[in-house]
């Protein structure tokens, strides 16, 4: 019965999108010194990779960009406030750390776009440029469209024009304050409307950026949807492609044994009482098949959040993905771990498609 009570929190904390956000975080201290406004907080696998990142709080009405420090005696990592975006910066508890970068497109010095109602009455952000060709930008799981953002120089600069939308379970105004996540099963709707806008204002050639869940709606929309002659190829930044592994490991990292994940599974496609609760899912949706499309897949074995177990898998069984790890990175770090890198990369896969 116990095990039974912890499937059922566990399910509503995974569905439920209008649950506050609490990170792992522990403040150790909070100062200023030589290098201007420091955060110290624990050494953790959440901190352990050094850079520029933003920092969260007090459910993201408290957001800095912060440079991270480790300590000589790795006790602790001191991130450096570059700038605050939120709420005035007092005491911090629960934070988490990630790689949004901004929240507007004007955080990345871009000021010509627009936003724009779609047919699910959720509101994106257009940027136009060769209308023949756009970019769609979906963001992960509880996050929003700032997630996106780091990209869009690179795509303005290639002369794409660019759609970044946010979900239906977004809060009001950006979403329409969906309660429920689906897991994708039916999400890839969203961006099936999203591409439906893009032929609607000219696009002849679409390619798709998902990161984490985001990259889940699109893989769903490859393999269910429709307009797809006209997507070019998707690009996946620390994907979820498979549920089972991501909860075994989520359990695993929650202290708990990892067959609470499989079990977790179970419920959500069985349980009669999660069923009376509005928190069963039949469908549980994998990325694990031919997408039928060529693939630029970012991902990193220490991702830590969503599992990598089965990146090889899924490289095997997507013959035209090309698979490229950022050693060493968290998830939906990896162009914070090497931008360089990260957007070379992008360039070569957008001249493959000869767009």
């Amino acid at each position: 019965m116990f095990e039974y009570m912890k499937a059922v929190v566990a399910a509503r904390s995974l569905l439920r999108m209008d649950l506050p956000i609490k990170g792992d975080l522990v403040v150790k201290a909070f100062f200023e010194d030589e290098r201007g406004q420091v955060v110290r907080v624990n050494s953790c696998l959440e901190s352990s990779q050094m850079g520029v990142q933003s920092l969260f709080w007090d459910n993201r009405r408290g957001h800095a960009i912060v440079n991270a420090f480790q300590s000589s005696s790795n006790e602790y990592t001191d991130l450096v406030v570059i700038r605050n975006l939120g709420v005035p910066i007092k005491s911090i508890r629960g934070a988490w750390l990630s790689g949004w970068l901004g929240e507007r497109p004007e955080h990345f010095g871009i000021m010509d776009y627009q936003s724009v109602t779609l047919q699910n009455q959720t509101v994106a952000w257009q940027l136009e440029a060769d209308l023949s060709k756009w970019v769609i930008h979906v963001h992960g799981r509880k996050a929003a469209k700032g997630e996106t953002l780091r990209n869009l120089e690179q795509f303005q600069s290639l002369g794409f024009s660019q759609l970044v939308i946010p979900h239906e379970s977004d809060p009001i105004p950006d979403g329409v304050g969906t309660r429920y996540s689906d897991l994708g099963a039916t999400e890839w709707k969203q961006v099936e409307e999203a591409v439906e806008h893009a032929l609607g204002r000219g696009a002849q050639k679409v390619v798709l950026f998902g990161w984490s869940l985001g990259a889940m709606f699109i893989g769903q929309y490859l393999l269910k949807g429709k307009h797809l002659e006209k997507v070019s190829g998707a690009i996946f930044d620390s994907p979820l492609l498979d549920y089972e592994s991501t909860f075994r490991l989520q359990s695993e990292n929650a202290g708990l044994d990892q067959n609470f994940g499989s079990y977790l599974i179970h419920k959500l496609k069985y349980s009669r009482v999660l069923g009376i609760l509005g928190l069963r899912r039949k469908t549980i949706p994998s990325l694990l098949f031919d997408l039928h499309k060529p693939l630029l897949v970012f991902y990193s074995i220490t991702d830590g959040y969503v599992s990598m177990s089965k990146i090889q898998d899924f490289l095997r069984l997507n013959p035209l993905a090309l698979g490229v790890e950022v050693e060493g990175a968290r998830h939906c770090r990896l162009f914070n771990k090497d931008h360089v890198f990260y957007k070379s990369n992008i360039r070569l896969f957008i001249d493959s498609l000869d767009l």
